[in-house]
């Protein structure tokens, strides 16, 4: 089970740098509307503030998965429990857009189906 848990977080982790790309582009997407006059000053500032925003989520996210000890849980849902539980009131307390605990949810459950379904 260990092992299961400890691939669950590497996983997680690449899902997230995933997640960190996507939204990458949609800041440089932004920008190129920008540029190219389909978007205001204001629609576009309060789009990259989103975006930041969110990616100062996945930063915490981050923080919380390496703070995290596979050993200290007896079984992955417990495991994954403690992460939400931690994150999403980090996201409370640091006022973080809402919208990132559904990408992140997301993510941790593709994350949990790829180690239960392949049994490693």
């Amino acid at each position: 089970m260990r092992k299961v848990k400890e691939c669950y977080l590497k996983i997680l982790k690449i899902e997230l740098e995933d997640l960190k790309d996507d939204i990458e582009q949609l800041i440089e997407e932004t920008r190129k509307e920008k540029d190219a006059g389909k978007l205001t000053n204001y629609v576009f500032f309060q789009n990259i503030a989103l975006f930041k925003n969110e990616l100062l989520g996945l930063n915490v996210f981050e923080g919380i998965i390496e703070s995290t000890n596979p050993e200290d849980f007896d079984n992955l849902d417990e495991m994954i429990v403690h992460l939400k539980e931690r994150f999403f009131k980090k996201i409370k307390t640091l006022g973080l857009a809402e919208a990132i605990r559904v990408y992140v949810g997301r993510k941790m459950t593709k994350a949990k189906r790829y180690v239960v379904e392949r049994r490693v």
